[in-house]
């Protein structure tokens, strides 16, 4: 992991970067890594942001909307930008589906826009965008790698694939250099999820550690690849590192791991009692009619392609970050 730190520095060093959704859980740990190399940040977030102090690197905050469509060509020629990390969006299906425009808005127009920044102004600023793994719909069999087609069964989804395949046909045409990283489920110490249905790994850890008992859906053996969120933010720097080559690609990545809910919630509760002697229990409940389809998917993530492209692998086993996760809420 050394030898992966010195090649992001080295990589980064000098470079103009903008990231936006830069106050949500894998902007602000990006943007922790980075704060110690020297380059220039714009940290892009319609909410506020912490104040960083000490930091090697040079951070400028712009509070803006991305569906401001002028906002990417200021952003564009003020800050000279070198990489876009676009993280910003809407996150929930169902949210999407209640309000199919304003996601089309967020999800769709507000990138679409900034690739037409990038190509109006004739630069090769690289973007690497923050896709999803839910694509690929109710899989019938895991691991899943870039070869498994795609069935989006969620608006949010539709409007996900559609972004990646406006970010791989500009790449095609020579207009931007980039690729996408479908994500499945993330975890670690970090800041809060804006929406209920995510961070499902660090909500139960701090129900937990309050001691309310877990629950899960039916049995709860759906099967999930849950990735530390350091290892997620390395995946997105070195991507950064490759997009000469990525021509535009949409990349699978996860821990490779296919782990029930219902070990995992049980993993959970053990180390919670380790770490505070609290006892809590793993239930059952019958879901609500309202749930998604999506939420019963079996899903792990064959990340050899991607691996094969920039070298990346992730670093923490399931048990040791679960492990991270909960010491941290416990000193939270």
């Amino acid at each position: 992991m050394d030898n992966a730190y010195k090649y992001i520095a080295q990589f980064y060093q000098g470079k103009s970067i903008l990231i936006t959704g830069a106050s949500g859980f894998i902007g602000s740990s990006m943007i922790t890594f980075l704060a110690n190399i020297d380059c220039h940040i714009v940290r892009l977030s319609r909410h506020e942001m912490p104040s960083l102090l000490d930091t090697v690197a040079n951070i400028q905050d712009i509070h803006g909307d991305i569906c401001y469509v002028g906002l990417w060509k200021t952003l564009l020629d003020e800050h000279n930008i070198d990489i876009v990390f676009h993280l910003a969006a809407q996150t929930s299906a169902y949210e999407a589906a209640k309000m199919p425009l304003d996601d089309l808005q967020i999800n769709v127009e507000a990138f679409v826009a900034l690739l037409e920044g990038i190509r109006n102004k004739g630069c090769q600023t690289g973007v690497v965008f923050a896709s999803t793994a839910t694509v690929f719909g109710l899989t019938s069999e895991v691991p899943v790698n870039e070869k498994h087609a795609e069935h989006p069964i969620t608006i949010y989804d539709i409007n996900k694939q559609t972004s990646e395949q406006y970010l791989e046909f500009y790449a095609k045409q020579g207009w931007v250099q980039g690729c996408s990283l479908r994500l499945p489920n993330i975890y670690g110490p970090g800041v809060k999820s804006s929406k209920k249905e995510r961070g499902v790994i660090n909500q139960i850890i701090q129900q937990a550690l309050k001691g309310h008992d877990l629950y899960v859906y039916g049995d709860g053996k759906y099967l999930r690849d849950f990735l530390y969120i350091d290892d997620v933010v390395r995946a997105f720097l070195l991507a950064g590192c490759c997009l000469d080559k990525a021509q535009g690609q949409a990349f699978v990545i996860g821990n490779g791991q296919s782990t029930t809910l219902k070990s995992v919630f049980s993993s959970v509760c053990e180390i919670v009692k380790n770490e505070k002697d609290i006892d809590v229990l793993v239930k059952s409940k019958s879901p609500p009619n309202t749930l998604s389809p999506i939420e019963f998917r079996n899903y792990s993530a064959d990340y050899q392609k991607f691996h094969a492209l920039t070298g990346w692998k992730p670093f923490y086993c399931l048990r040791d970050g679960l492990m991270k996760t909960v010491k941290y809420f416990v000193e939270f």
